[in-house]
């Protein structure tokens, strides 16, 4: 990862967003899997994960945390390329659920996590895609709030309701406590981060690398 994009993640996230290139420039900080032994089970929240957009069956125990950035351009690559087959390899089949974390820390992926968790949650998936196929558009947009609203309008039923759901301070003190106890949790640094849980036991993964992560997140649903 060259310099510049470096520093703009961390201007636009508050955070590193990290390639599959970037694994080596920190592969003594970040390895490709992990056993996260690091994770502070001492933090009890009182926030349910549920409360965040669940793909597949909610009841079961092995979970996929994807945590994730809507300005974060290595997120849009992790989104286009990672996540449908995280979907079509371990949702679909039922050996996990996936739940998707938002890691705002700019107005924009802000904006995009309210409108995200204000419409109905069927239309989340293609909501999340205009967000990534956009995310330059939305980077100079002058006005970022109303072509969000577009992407979600064009999938509402009720703009009205959702305008008030965004509107919700409560809302988005809520997923700013999501974003930061979930983080502390598992010691999320960097975006696009995966949290592998089975048997209560996390293992990391960082980076965009399809390959690496399918077989990392295969071996972690695997274990006994």
């Amino acid at each position: 990862m060259n310099f510049r994009k470096t520093l703009h993640c961390i201007l636009m996230t508050g955070i590193i967003c990290l390639s599959a290139q970037a694994r080596s420039v920190f592969a003594d900080e970040t390895p490709a899997a992990v056993s996260d032994s690091t994770a502070k089970s001492h933090i009890v929240s009182d926030l349910n994960p549920m409360d965040l957009r669940v793909f597949g069956d909610k009841n079961n125990p092995k979970t996929i945390y994807v945590f994730s950035s809507m300005s974060c351009s290595h997120c849009a690559v992790f989104h286009q390329q990672v996540l449908p087959e995280l979907l079509k390899n371990f949702v679909e089949t039922n050996q996990a659920k996936l739940i998707y974390v938002d890691m705002p820390y700019d107005p924009r992926a802000m904006t995009g996590a309210l409108y995200g968790r204000c419409i109905d949650p069927k239309n989340y998936e293609s909501f999340l895609e205009k967000m990534f196929t956009h995310q330059q558009e939305l980077t100079y947009a002058e006005k970022p709030r109303k072509l969000i609203a577009t992407f979600a309008g064009e999938t509402a039923e009720n703009e009205q309701a959702i305008e008030a759901c965004v509107s919700n301070m409560a809302l988005r003190k809520k997923i700013m406590q999501q974003r930061n106890n979930l983080s502390e949790l598992y010691v999320v640094r960097a975006t696009p981060t995966i949290v592998v849980l089975n048997q209560q036991t996390p293992t990391k993964i960082i980076g965009t690398d399809t390959a690496v992560i399918l077989k990392d997140v295969q071996k972690k649903l695997e274990e006994k």
